[in-house]
C-alpha cells in the first residue's frame, strides 16, 4: 500500500487544502487526511518550527496506523531539502473524522529562513488495519 507524492506550496505561513488518501488498491481507500494546513515559523537563527493540522478520516472498513509508518515532511529551499521531520500519527479511528496536529522544531543549518519556499509531503508506505 502506498501513498502518492503530495506537495504543499506555502509562504512563510499558509494554508493548502487537499485530500491525501491511503489506498489498498486503486478503488479501496483505507483512511485519509484532509483540510491539511501547514505553517513554518522562524524561532531563532537556523531553527524553524513546523506545524501541521489536519482532519484524519477513518473509513468504515479500516483504520490508519502511524506508529511505524510516519508522514514525512521536508522543508525545501531552492529545490534542496534543508530540514525534515517525521510524524508518527496516532491511529486514525474507524468511522471517525477527527482533528490531528503535529508540531516540531527543525534545524535548518545556515539556510536563511527567507529562502524557504515550500514544504513537501514525501512519498511513504502506509499501514491500515481492519476495524474491530
Amino acid at each position: 500500500m502506498e501513498r502518492g507524492d503530495r506537495r504543499a506550496t506555502t509562504g512563510k505561513s499558509g494554508r493548502n487544502r487537499w485530500v491525501t488518501a491511503i489506498r489498498i488498491d486503486s478503488s479501496a481507500p483505507a483512511f485519509g487526511f484532509f483540510d491539511v494546513e501547514l505553517s513554518v515559523q522562524s524561532i531563532s537563527t537556523g531553527k524553524v518550527r513546523i506545524e501541521l493540522y489536519c482532519v484524519a478520516d477513518g473509513y468504515q472498513t479500516s483504520r490508519g496506523v502511524g506508529a511505524s509508518h510516519p508522514v514525512k515532511l521536508a522543508i525545501m529551499a531552492d529545490g534542496k531539502v534543508v530540514g525534515s521531520a517525521e510524524w508518527c500519527f496516532a491511529d486514525v479511528i474507524c468511522g471517525h473524522a477527527d482533528p490531528m496536529n503535529f508540531s516540531t522544531d527543525i534545524d535548518i543549518g545556515d539556510t536563511s529562513f527567507s529562502l524557504i519556499d515550500r514544504i513537501d509531503l514525501l512519498k511513504v508506505d502506509g499501514l491500515s488495519a481492519p476495524c474491530g
